[in-house]
């Protein structure tokens, strides 16, 4: 559930951040007065948003195949100590 919130402020965050670049190039154009210059601007900014989700995703891939490898590395663990445990009781019972 965390992980749905979290993902979902992200989100929020991210177009947030967005239309208020959005915005300030908007506000620009009576500087440069030329319209093609705010789309290129928004054309930009939605590339940025766009990255931003595409490295979002591939952190969470990562952070999933990392606790997939600590869950493994933990089975292994406790595999060990079972074996460590049988062959002690096995030396002591000769």
């Amino acid at each position: 559930m965390m992980n749905v919130f979290r993902w979902a402020l992200e989100r929020l965050l991210s177009l947030v951040f967005v239309m208020l670049l959005v915005l300030v190039f908007m506000r620009c154009d009576a500087l440069f007065s030329s319209n093609w210059i705010d789309f290129l601007l928004a054309f930009v900014a939605l590339g940025l948003m766009l990255k931003n989700h595409q490295l979002t995703n591939r952190l969470e891939q990562l952070n999933q195949a990392k606790k997939k490898d600590m869950r493994h590395m933990m089975d292994l663990i406790i595999e060990n100590r079972r074996l460590n445990q049988g062959r002690e009781s096995d030396q002591r019972s000769n």
